[in-house]
Protein backbone atom coordinates (compact mmCIF):
# COMPACT_ATOMS: atom_id res chain seq x y z
CA UNK A 1 0.00 0.00 0.00
CA UNK A 2 1.29 3.20 -0.60
CA UNK A 3 1.96 6.28 1.59
CA UNK A 4 -1.51 8.17 1.57
CA UNK A 5 -1.31 11.19 0.11
CA UNK A 6 -1.85 14.12 2.78
CA UNK A 7 -4.20 17.26 1.92
CA UNK A 8 -2.66 20.27 1.76
CA UNK A 9 -2.07 21.84 4.16
CA UNK A 10 -2.45 25.75 2.32
CA UNK A 11 -5.66 24.56 0.01
CA UNK A 12 -8.95 26.19 1.12
CA UNK A 13 -11.07 25.35 -2.02
CA UNK A 14 -9.41 22.10 -2.97
CA UNK A 15 -8.75 20.90 0.80
CA UNK A 16 -9.37 17.31 0.50
CA UNK A 17 -10.61 15.63 3.91
CA UNK A 18 -8.63 12.42 5.54
CA UNK A 19 -10.65 9.57 5.33
CA UNK A 20 -11.14 7.16 8.31
CA UNK A 21 -8.76 4.50 6.49
CA UNK A 22 -5.91 7.15 5.55
CA UNK A 23 -6.11 8.46 8.91
CA UNK A 24 -5.51 4.41 10.04
CA UNK A 25 -3.02 4.63 7.60
CA UNK A 26 -1.28 7.09 8.77
CA UNK A 27 -1.11 6.06 12.36
CA UNK A 28 -0.15 2.46 11.25
CA UNK A 29 3.06 4.36 9.18
CA UNK A 30 4.13 6.89 12.17
CA UNK A 31 3.95 3.60 14.44
CA UNK A 32 6.70 3.19 16.44
CA UNK A 33 6.58 0.51 19.36
CA UNK A 34 10.04 1.48 20.69
CA UNK A 35 9.12 5.36 21.16
CA UNK A 36 5.28 5.76 21.68
CA UNK A 37 5.65 8.77 23.20
CA UNK A 38 6.57 9.91 19.38
CA UNK A 39 3.80 8.02 17.77
CA UNK A 40 1.27 9.58 20.15
CA UNK A 41 2.78 13.14 19.80
CA UNK A 42 2.34 12.11 16.03
CA UNK A 43 -1.06 11.17 16.06
CA UNK A 44 -2.07 14.43 18.14
CA UNK A 45 -0.49 16.26 15.32
CA UNK A 46 -1.76 14.99 12.31
CA UNK A 47 -5.49 15.12 14.40
CA UNK A 48 -4.64 19.26 14.93
CA UNK A 49 -3.49 20.13 11.45
CA UNK A 50 -5.90 18.18 9.35
CA UNK A 51 -8.96 17.87 12.22
CA UNK A 52 -8.73 20.34 14.87
CA UNK A 53 -11.96 22.20 15.62
CA UNK A 54 -13.28 22.87 12.40
CA UNK A 55 -16.49 21.38 12.31
CA UNK A 56 -17.08 20.22 8.13
CA UNK A 57 -13.84 17.62 9.00
CA UNK A 58 -15.18 16.66 12.38
CA UNK A 59 -18.10 15.94 10.96
CA UNK A 60 -16.25 13.92 7.98
CA UNK A 61 -14.61 12.17 10.50
CA UNK A 62 -17.16 10.85 12.25
CA UNK A 63 -19.30 9.70 9.19
CA UNK A 64 -15.98 7.65 8.61
CA UNK A 65 -15.68 6.83 11.91
CA UNK A 66 -19.60 5.48 11.48
CA UNK A 67 -19.22 3.69 8.11
CA UNK A 68 -16.32 1.49 9.69
CA UNK A 69 -17.63 0.11 12.54
CA UNK A 70 -20.65 -0.52 10.21
CA UNK A 71 -18.52 -2.30 7.99
CA UNK A 72 -16.28 -3.74 10.56
CA UNK A 73 -19.79 -5.43 12.33
CA UNK A 74 -20.92 -6.76 8.80
CA UNK A 75 -17.96 -8.67 8.29
CA UNK A 76 -17.27 -10.08 12.03
CA UNK A 77 -20.66 -11.19 11.79
CA UNK A 78 -20.21 -13.12 8.56
CA UNK A 79 -17.48 -14.76 9.53
CA UNK A 80 -18.69 -15.84 12.84
CA UNK A 81 -21.82 -17.25 11.03
CA UNK A 82 -19.22 -19.17 8.81
CA UNK A 83 -20.50 -17.54 5.28
CA UNK A 84 -18.38 -16.48 2.76
CA UNK A 85 -19.39 -13.39 1.01
CA UNK A 86 -21.34 -15.44 -2.08
CA UNK A 87 -23.22 -17.07 0.73
CA UNK A 88 -24.39 -13.99 2.56
CA UNK A 89 -25.11 -12.44 -0.62
CA UNK A 90 -27.57 -15.25 -1.62
CA UNK A 91 -29.44 -14.90 1.58
CA UNK A 92 -29.69 -11.22 1.23
CA UNK A 93 -30.50 -11.59 -2.34
CA UNK A 94 -27.87 -9.25 -3.59
CA UNK A 95 -24.51 -9.67 -5.56
CA UNK A 96 -21.27 -10.82 -4.03
CA UNK A 97 -20.05 -7.64 -5.23
CA UNK A 98 -22.48 -5.52 -2.91
CA UNK A 99 -21.24 -7.52 0.23
CA UNK A 100 -17.78 -6.58 -0.56
CA UNK A 101 -18.69 -2.70 -0.99
CA UNK A 102 -20.64 -2.90 2.35
CA UNK A 103 -17.82 -4.06 4.10
CA UNK A 104 -15.49 -1.59 2.62
CA UNK A 105 -14.48 0.73 5.53
CA UNK A 106 -14.78 3.60 2.92
CA UNK A 107 -18.01 2.91 1.49
CA UNK A 108 -20.73 5.81 2.63
CA UNK A 109 -23.89 4.20 0.88
CA UNK A 110 -25.37 1.99 3.65
CA UNK A 111 -28.90 2.25 3.87
CA UNK A 112 -31.22 0.75 6.95
CA UNK A 113 -33.24 -1.57 4.66
CA UNK A 114 -30.18 -3.35 3.43
CA UNK A 115 -28.68 -3.50 7.23
CA UNK A 116 -32.04 -5.03 8.17
CA UNK A 117 -32.25 -7.68 5.32
CA UNK A 118 -28.38 -8.65 6.29
CA UNK A 119 -29.40 -9.23 10.16
CA UNK A 120 -32.18 -10.97 9.30
CA UNK A 121 -30.14 -13.17 7.35
CA UNK A 122 -27.50 -13.63 10.04
CA UNK A 123 -30.35 -14.24 12.55
CA UNK A 124 -29.53 -10.78 14.31
CA UNK A 125 -31.94 -7.75 14.89
CA UNK A 126 -30.56 -4.04 13.99
CA UNK A 127 -31.50 -1.14 17.32
CA UNK A 128 -31.38 2.42 16.26
CA UNK A 129 -30.29 4.39 19.60
CA UNK A 130 -30.64 8.29 19.62
CA UNK A 131 -27.98 9.41 22.70
CA UNK A 132 -28.12 12.68 24.18
CA UNK A 133 -25.60 15.00 23.14
CA UNK A 134 -21.57 14.60 23.88
CA UNK A 135 -20.87 15.80 27.33
CA UNK A 136 -17.92 17.58 28.29
CA UNK A 137 -17.12 17.52 31.73
CA UNK A 138 -16.03 20.53 33.56
CA UNK A 139 -13.67 20.34 37.15
CA UNK A 140 -11.90 22.79 39.59
CA UNK A 141 -9.80 22.29 41.68
CA UNK A 142 -9.66 24.30 44.93
CA UNK A 143 -8.26 24.18 48.97
CA UNK A 144 -7.50 26.82 51.78
CA UNK A 145 -3.85 27.27 52.89
CA UNK A 146 -2.91 26.23 56.19
CA UNK A 147 -1.36 29.98 56.19
CA UNK A 148 -4.65 31.23 55.31
CA UNK A 149 -6.13 29.54 58.07
CA UNK A 150 -4.05 30.58 60.38
CA UNK A 151 -3.99 34.51 59.17
CA UNK A 152 -7.87 34.37 59.19
CA UNK A 153 -7.84 32.48 62.97
CA UNK A 154 -5.88 35.50 64.32
CA UNK A 155 -8.24 37.68 63.11
CA UNK A 156 -7.11 38.90 59.42
CA UNK A 157 -10.20 38.10 57.68
CA UNK A 158 -9.05 40.07 54.87
CA UNK A 159 -6.73 37.28 54.27
CA UNK A 160 -9.69 34.71 53.32
CA UNK A 161 -9.37 33.01 49.93
CA UNK A 162 -9.41 29.74 48.34
CA UNK A 163 -6.54 28.84 46.48
CA UNK A 164 -6.85 27.75 42.80
CA UNK A 165 -4.97 24.54 42.03
CA UNK A 166 -6.27 22.95 38.57
CA UNK A 167 -9.00 22.60 36.69
CA UNK A 168 -10.62 21.90 32.90
CA UNK A 169 -8.51 23.86 30.57
CA UNK A 170 -10.45 25.40 28.80
CA UNK A 171 -11.70 27.16 32.63
CA UNK A 172 -8.05 28.13 33.74
CA UNK A 173 -7.44 29.87 30.48
CA UNK A 174 -10.90 32.10 31.16
CA UNK A 175 -9.48 32.64 34.78
CA UNK A 176 -5.87 33.56 33.23
CA UNK A 177 -7.61 36.63 32.14
CA UNK A 178 -9.31 37.41 35.73
CA UNK A 179 -8.10 40.62 37.59
CA UNK A 180 -9.77 42.44 40.31
CA UNK A 181 -11.36 44.49 37.41
CA UNK A 182 -12.31 41.62 35.35
CA UNK A 183 -13.69 39.32 37.22
CA UNK A 184 -14.76 35.50 35.95
CA UNK A 185 -17.83 33.95 36.98
CA UNK A 186 -17.55 30.56 38.02
CA UNK A 187 -20.60 28.09 38.52
CA UNK A 188 -19.43 25.01 40.79
CA UNK A 189 -21.76 22.30 40.00
CA UNK A 190 -24.07 24.60 39.42
CA UNK A 191 -24.07 25.21 43.37
CA UNK A 192 -21.51 27.63 44.28
CA UNK A 193 -21.76 31.15 42.72
CA UNK A 194 -18.34 32.53 42.33
CA UNK A 195 -16.12 35.38 40.84
CA UNK A 196 -13.04 34.95 40.45
CA UNK A 197 -10.48 38.52 40.65
CA UNK A 198 -7.33 36.82 40.38
CA UNK A 199 -5.37 33.77 38.37
CA UNK A 200 -4.42 32.01 41.32
CA UNK A 201 -6.85 32.10 43.96
CA UNK A 202 -10.77 33.04 44.93
CA UNK A 203 -10.95 36.00 47.32
CA UNK A 204 -13.94 36.89 49.54
CA UNK A 205 -13.82 40.53 48.65
CA UNK A 206 -14.56 39.99 45.00
CA UNK A 207 -17.56 38.53 46.17
CA UNK A 208 -21.14 40.42 45.55
CA UNK A 209 -23.10 40.52 48.78
CA UNK A 210 -26.00 38.09 49.24
CA UNK A 211 -25.81 34.54 48.10
CA UNK A 212 -22.72 35.52 46.18
CA UNK A 213 -20.87 36.06 49.35
CA UNK A 214 -22.78 33.41 51.51
CA UNK A 215 -21.80 30.73 48.70
CA UNK A 216 -17.89 31.85 49.29
CA UNK A 217 -18.35 31.91 53.37
CA UNK A 218 -19.61 28.23 52.84
CA UNK A 219 -17.11 26.86 50.64
CA UNK A 220 -14.38 28.33 52.27
CA UNK A 221 -15.71 26.62 55.76
CA UNK A 222 -16.02 23.13 54.02
CA UNK A 223 -12.14 23.26 52.38
CA UNK A 224 -10.60 25.08 55.46
CA UNK A 225 -11.95 22.06 57.25
CA UNK A 226 -8.78 20.21 55.91
CA UNK A 227 -5.98 23.16 54.81
CA UNK A 228 -3.83 21.76 52.27
CA UNK A 229 -6.10 19.39 51.04
CA UNK A 230 -7.38 20.05 47.69
CA UNK A 231 -10.74 19.12 46.57
CA UNK A 232 -11.83 18.69 42.70
CA UNK A 233 -15.25 20.10 42.08
CA UNK A 234 -16.47 18.15 38.96
CA UNK A 235 -19.71 18.63 36.55
CA UNK A 236 -20.98 18.07 33.08
CA UNK A 237 -22.07 21.03 30.54
CA UNK A 238 -23.62 19.59 27.30
CA UNK A 239 -21.71 20.44 24.18
CA UNK A 240 -23.59 23.08 22.03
Amino acid sequence: MGAPQLPSRGSTAKKKLLTLSQYCDIFRLGSDMNNPRKTSNAVRILHRRYVGDDAQPKASLERERVNAEVARTIYELREQAGLSQKELAERVDTTQSVISRLEDADYDGHSLSMLNRIAKALNRQIQVVMRPKEQKQASITLAVAKNVVREVNAGRTFQRQITIRGGSPQLLAAIRKASARNRIAVAVNGVFQLSVGDTGAIWEKHQARGRQAEDFTSLYDLLSRRPEHSVTFSWFDTAK
